[in-house]
């Protein structure tokens, strides 16, 4: 493979000019013209080919020209369906080397972390520097590595070993780098530039039809003349004028919102025209209707579903209202880069409050991001279940809890399947579907179990584990 030298005479006024001659020799034949300069068939293909040129231009600007925000003239990737590789790819807590260094970044009288993992549960040994508070240093280092917690892992035990004194005053730290902020906002805005000038202006005078028109003596034939070439070239100057509306359409086309572009206004600005059309009619006429509109935002989120391997439609396609289907498309569009970097975190055992990444995710794709707490449900991670013994329960398998009076969760199949698509491979799941009596038995049971967790509460912790074991049938 080789990079072809360009070809600096194939530039594209050339290319068009010999293809659009060549096509009307085609047609013509030998009636029509001469092909001369001043030919005005000729000269009418000329300015034309010239505007087609300046379309083209406006075409292949940079990709952000067309997302300048209106308002600020500033480029925003967080509306539009186009994410950024360090969203799309954000990192996450996943192995002991991670936790580690999310300890050291965090904590800067930790000297040195290193992590042991025995089926699932975490010992953590800390060296820290002389005089630290090792019990406030322990508890926050329990609070961030809960924070980050992945399913079916916990941490065992916080060990802070001795560190020796240290032989030196103090380590110099790196000195840190100033810098004079720049604005490097876009300067180039299409919505302000982007303008379509009639081609009719790019005229010569004796055509009279650009900006000073016909002299005032002109005759009758003259100005009848003059009019029925501006109403042919009016076909062309709303042709390209409805391509610049196009390519300033494009934000709004990609902008994460269930709205559609705006109404194309026919931006042509020439003499006389009230003479030619009816404009307040023209004002008034819609090109495309708000089914049109959604089309074309469904098309676009067709395309970032292929894009990031998702299927977004399947969720909504109970959805009758086109606009109302687009609005959940947004909402799981632009929330997909977070659930997938959080789908395998865990919920907070320290807040009470908080749900596993795994908890949103299918929330959010199931349309049930209810704050009803009767009609939603629970995961259970077995290890957190401790016994008598204070021996954690089976590592990497968890139990969904489901309501059964729900009409919604009766497409039980369709839940585990989801479930088990979006959990790690090691992960086993187990399902069970609770009457309205055991769900309310369950519910108090598990925020009970969730209040111990949070308070440290060891032999309430044991208490609630085993009411859970029995009503879910746990081994």
């Amino acid at each position: 493979m080789f990079i072809q030298k360009r070809n600096k005479e194939n530039n594209s006024y050339k290319r068009l000019q010999e293809e659009s001659l060549e096509m009307l020799q085609r047609l013509s034949g030998n009636r029509w013209t001469d092909f001369n300069d001043h030919d005005p068939g000729v000269t009418i293909m000329d300015i034309l080919n010239y505007a087609l040129l300046e379309l083209e231009y406006s075409c292949g600007l940079p990709l952000e020209e067309y997302f300048i925000d209106a308002g600020n003239k500033k480029y925003s990737d967080e509306n539009i369906g186009l994410f950024p590789p360090e969203v799309i790819f954000a990192s996450t807590i996943v192995t002991p080397n991670d936790y580690s260094s999310l300890i050291l970044e965090t904590f800067e009288e930790v000297i040195s972390c290193s992590i042991t993992v025995n089926n699932s549960l975490y010992t953590i040994w800390l060296k820290v520097t002389p005089n630290s508070d090792k019990n406030l240093l322990r508890s926050g280092v329990a609070a961030l590595y809960h924070r980050n917690r992945n399913l079916c892992e916990n941490v065992l035990e916080i060990i802070i070993e001795a560190s020796l004194e240290q032989k030196v005053d103090s380590i110099p730290k790196k000195e840190d780098i100033t810098y004079n902020p720049v604005d490097i906002s876009l300067t180039f805005s299409l919505q302000e530039n982007l303008h379509h000038r009639s081609v009719q202006y790019d005229f010569p005078d004796c055509y009279g039809i650009n900006e000073k028109g016909l002299a005032p003596d002109a005759s009758p034939e003259r100005k009848s003349a003059s009019l029925q070439l501006k109403a042919y070239l009016l076909i062309y100057d709303y042709l390209l004028s409805g391509a610049n509306q196009q390519i300033l359409s494009i934000r709004q086309l990609m902008e994460l919102s269930s709205n559609g572009f705006s109404e194309f206004q026919a931006d042509v600005q020439i003499k006389d025209i009230e003479i030619l059309l009816d404009c307040t009619r023209l004002e008034q006429a819609q090109v495309f209707d708000q089914k049109d509109k959604a089309q074309q935002k469904e098309y676009f989120f067709d395309y970032l579903d292929r894009m990031y391997g998702e299927d977004t439609y399947c969720y909504v396609n109970n959805i009758q209202d086109p606009i109302e289907r687009n609005s959940r498309r947004v909402e799981l569009i632009h929330n997909m880069p977070r659930m997938n970097t959080i789908r395998f975190r865990s919920f907070d055992l320290l807040d009470t409050e908080s749900r596993s990444g795994i908890e949103e995710f299918v929330c959010l794709l199931m349309g049930n991001l209810s704050n009803k707490v009767n009609e939603t449900f629970y995961v259970i991670e077995h290890i957190l279940l401790i016994d008598e013994k204070q021996n954690p329960g089976e590592p990497n398998k968890l139990t969904i809890v489901f309501p059964d009076w729900i009409d919604q969760f009766r497409q039980q199949e369709m839940y585990i399947e989801l479930f088990k698509d979006r959990l790690p491979a090691h992960i086993a799941v187990d399902q069970q579907w609770l009457n309205p009596e055991k769900m309310t038995w369950f519910k108090r049971t598990y925020f009970n179990w969730r209040s111990a967790w949070a308070t440290d509460g060891s032999v309430k912790i044991t208490d609630y584990s085993n009411e859970i074991r029995n009503l879910l049938s746990i081994q």
